[in-house]
């Protein structure tokens, strides 16, 4: 909730201090590639920055990139943001190194206003600084010293009077985040840290909401879908694109999906125009929302096997009250005994959440939980598979026209998460392809890229990292096959060996034999006892054993019934009698004792018979 709430002040501090009139969006990108961010930037995320500032930045606006250590050189020119700038701006990733010697912070900041005294009207303009925030433009401490006063005295106030607002961006937790923030703070612009790419694309959506005027909002040219939420309380809603098209309630297009409520308008636009969106009302309460997705994770809190499940926009939960009003969220778990709904209930918190009941039995790694989120306008539907805990796990799933990606975690005590590196090689046609090296997701998780180069390949994975006492892992795995496209996610656990872990496997259900209900009709007499029919109770769940009661029936069992009988019975003795020769050899394995013990079981409480055989 805090970081919600922490989230919507940034937002509404970034509209209030822009100049309402001002239609188009003015991003200056200053990049420290100075020696110190070797330690500043250990994972180069400053070439995620630029490529996100490239994907997300709306047409129409204006853009510039520079790069600083001992001084400050333009590596893409400002410019406006068309294909031709994005293409500067990705064979621009390759100048981000960190062997500049120095880091004069002023001569960045300089040249990047270089048009301090000559704003224009139709343009706010802003400056985010990537850098770790230290100043070193000579050898003796005072002169770094005498610069760090010059900035924040001299240069902060002048960029604030002209209306030039910077954004600074940390990349690890070394950086002087108090001078960061200083310079932040002198221009009413915020300081963020951000160490996986995830959250540096957070970082870039809540600045690029932040510039667009009121009473519009800018869409990137990323962006594949937006759903925007409006209050009604000034009258009907209507939005302009930047054509100049109006879409509102009446709007009939395959496109643009529109629902009208008492108090609120929702609209979803599919592949919408990259540029600044107007509405109306101006002054209408709105939130965009372009990341739409489903985040799952166990509930460790509730006292029955639970998952908790959140609407998220970006990955982070979405707080919004009325939610449950626009998003209706089903759930289903699939086993290897078919599929069954479960129950979802909402939960009491902020910001909204919901709780999936699994049926009182823990997931597994065969187990498959799919929810669904149905709005009003949009709908997303995701996988989840529960993950056992390895040395490595590999979770490989689809990520569109046929490709897949594999996303390695790590799970070793004393792990030194700066360290850890993912690579990954695939055979297909008989060939032998290298992979992409992978990406980093979160300080124990690496992606790496499958592409479908055939219907049919074997991946490799080689995991490196060290341990914080230093000593060294290469693990390379065992050969992982992969059909693609994916018809669901394979998850795979792995040993520091590289070897593939065998999980245990759901046990079959024991299900309760039918039986008829006592009834005052007569059983004939004649060559037979009179009989009596006890009612088994139900069954709590598909792990509660079921006590079965005894039936007494004179009639003689029917061929099939005695065929089946026999097999069955076959099959147990040769099961048992399999199972004491590899005992006696030494060989049973841990998987195997388990899944034979719970056969013996379910043998056990169905008085001989196994579960799902007919009792006559």
């Amino acid at each position: 909730m805090m970081q919600t709430a922490v989230r919507w002040m940034l937002v509404s501090a970034l509209l209030l201090s822009f100049d309402a009139t001002a239609a188009g969006i003015d991003v200056r990108l200053v990049i420290d590639v100075s020696g110190s961010m070797k330690s500043g930037d250990p994972e180069y995320l400053r070439q995620d920055v630029l490529n996100g500032l490239g994907e997300m930045l709306p047409a129409g606006s204006r853009a510039g990139v520079w790069a600083f250590g001992r001084m400050a050189d333009v590596v893409v020119p400002h410019g406006p943001v068309d294909d031709a700038w994005r293409r500067s701006a990705r064979a621009a990733r390759s100048t981000i190194g960190t062997k500049a010697p120095r880091t004069d912070l002023t001569d960045a900041l300089t040249k990047a206003a270089w048009d301090l005294g000559d704003a224009s009207p139709d343009y706010s303009r802003h400056i985010v600084l990537v850098s770790d925030g230290r100043v070193d433009v000579a050898d003796d401490a005072s002169s770094n010293d005498a610069q760090r006063r010059a900035i924040v005295d001299k240069l902060l106030p002048r960029l604030r009077a002209a209306g030039i607002r910077v954004d600074c961006l940390a990349l690890s937790a070394k950086a002087d985040m108090q001078f960061l923030k200083q310079i932040a703070d002198a221009t009413h612009g915020q300081v963020t840290r951000a160490d996986t790419v995830a959250a540096v694309k957070e970082y870039l959506a809540t600045v690029l909401a932040g510039l667009a005027p009121a009473g519009s909002f800018a869409v990137a040219a990323s962006a594949t879908e937006v759903t925007v939420l409006a209050d009604r309380t000034h009258g009907a809603f209507v939005l302009t694109a930047p054509s100049g098209a109006r879409i509102d309630a009446s709007t009939m297009t395959e496109d643009v999906a529109w629902f009208d409520a008492d108090t609120y308008s929702i609209a979803t636009i599919r592949g919408p125009a990259a540029g600044t969106w107007r509405f109306t009302p101006p002054d209408a309460r709105v939130q965009v929302w372009s990341g739409l997705g489903i985040a799952i994770r166990p509930d460790d809190t509730a006292e029955v096997p639970t998952v908790r499940v959140e609407v998220t926009e970006a990955g982070a939960p979405i707080d919004e009250p009325r939610l449950a009003d626009i998003v209706a969220i089903t759930a289903e778990l699939k086993t290897l005994y078919g599929t069954l709904p479960l129950e979802v209930r909402p939960l009491d918190t902020t910001p909204p959440a919901y709780a999936v009941d699994l049926g009182g039995t823990p997931l597994t790694a065969a187990d498959q939980v799919t929810v669904h989120a149905i709005g009003k306008t949009f709908e997303r539907t995701r996988a989840y598979t529960e993950r056992i805990a390895h040395p490595i796990d590999v979770d490989i799933r689809d990520v569109g026209d046929g490709n897949a990606g594999a996303l390695v975690s790590v799970n070793v005590p004393e792990l030194d998460a700066a360290s850890l590196r993912v690579l990954g090689s695939t055979r297909a046609g008989g060939g032998r392809v290298k992979l992409v090296v992978g990406t980093k997701q979160s300080a124990v998780a690496w992606l790496v890229a499958i592409p479908h180069l055939d219907g049919s390949v074997d991946v490799r994975l080689k995991t490196l990292f060290n341990l914080l006492n230093g000593k060294k892992f290469e693990v390379e795995s065992d050969p992982i096959h992969v059909v693609l496209p994916l018809a669901e996610p394979l998850t795979v656990g792995l040993d520091l060996n590289g070897h593939v872990v065998v999980d245990p496997v759901r046990p079959p259900p024991v299900v309760a034999p039918e039986v008829e209900p006592e009834t005052n009709s007569q059983i004939p007499e004649e060559g037979a006892a009179a009989a009596t029919v006890q009612s088994a109770p139900a069954a709590a769940s598909a792990h509660v054993e079921a006590a079965t009661a005894a039936v007494e029936d004179s009639r003689q069992p029917a061929m099939w019934e005695w065929i089946t009988m026999a097999v069955v019975a076959l099959a147990s003795m040769g099961l048992l009698a399999w199972w004491g020769m590899r005992s006696r050899a030494g060989t049973t394995t841990n998987a195997l004792d388990a899944t034979l013990a719970r056969y013996r079981e379910a043998l056990a409480s169905s008085n001989g018979k196994p579960a799902g055989a007919a009792t006559t």
